[in-house]
């Protein structure tokens, strides 16, 4: 199985959702996770053990490129 979560900014936020990593993997053994963050927060989530990928996102740069349009 695999899942992805998607919590990609706030670092309060995402301290808070570490503890479900523990709970997945006690339920789901042999999943694997990944996570969609911000790139400032991509070594954070990284490091966790039960981290099989931090995928970072450029979410501030999106958010310029949209103010360009605007």
């Amino acid at each position: 199985m695999k899942i992805l979560i998607v919590k990609a900014s706030s670092l309060g936020d995402i301290i808070q959702a570490l503890h479900v990593l523990d709970y997945l993997k006690q339920r789901f053994p042999h999943c694997e996770i990944d996570w969609a963050v911000e790139e400032s927060f991509a070594s954070l989530v990284s490091s966790h053990p039960h981290i099989r990928r931090a995928l970072s996102l450029d979410l501030k740069g999106v958010k310029k490129g949209w103010r360009k349009i605007a």
